[in-house]
């Protein structure tokens, strides 16, 4: 507010600066005015850096509430159309902040985003594999085991090698399944990698 009222316009590190400061904050409603200050920033033509949208990103995924999928989502959109890009770390780090919101519609949501980065030919990595597994293993929605055993062998037809935690996440949604003989043939598939 003393740079805004010395008529001193903030650059984008001082618009990022109070954005991450409230996003970690632990004040009542802190998302609320972290989002409110980025809006500012817009408004005051200011553009928005990896930093910025990172702090929101994890901020909102972190947050709990019910509609953090969509700010997540949103927040993207922006970056998108604003003609940023991400690399491989860029959307492995959008598709863990989906897997923190309490959504349920969450891997839905990843799907998106993957097939986003995958038009955008960026090449998908081992964790952004593991990521999309992930969400979709312990995700609510119907049928998420057959799902999540869909996106594993899509993985291995790329040619993407999985990793120990891969295999974990496999395993354990499968050992938890309702679905014994679905679960018993894809497990033994597993092993048999």
């Amino acid at each position: 507010e003393a740079m805004l009222a010395a008529k001193v316009e903030p650059d984008t590190i001082s618009w990022t600066i109070l954005i991450s400061i409230w996003a970690r904050s632990s004040l009542p409603n802190h998302e609320l005015e972290a989002q409110a200050i980025f809006d500012r920033m817009l408004r005051y033509g200011s553009v928005p850096n990896a930093v910025t949208y990172t702090a929101l990103l994890t901020m909102w995924s972190n947050s709990g509430a019910k509609d953090a999928t969509k700010k997540v989502v949103s927040i993207f959109r922006h970056m998108t159309m604003t003609g940023q890009k991400l690399d491989t770390v860029g959307y492995s780090s959008l598709l863990s902040a989906l897997s923190r919101t309490s959504d349920p519609e969450a891997a839905l949501r990843a799907n998106e985003v993957f097939e986003q980065m995958l038009e955008a030919n960026v090449e998908p990595d081992t964790m952004s594999w593991t990521i999309l597994i992930s969400i979709w293993a312990s995700s609510p929605l119907p049928n998420h085991e057959l799902e999540a055993q869909a996106i594993f062998d899509r993985m291995l037809q790329y040619g993407t090698v999985p990793n120990a935690v891969t295999y974990t996440t496999m395993l354990k949604m499968w050992m938890y399944s309702k679905r014994f003989k679905i679960a018993q043939s894809n497990v033994l598939k597993i092993y048999d990698r």
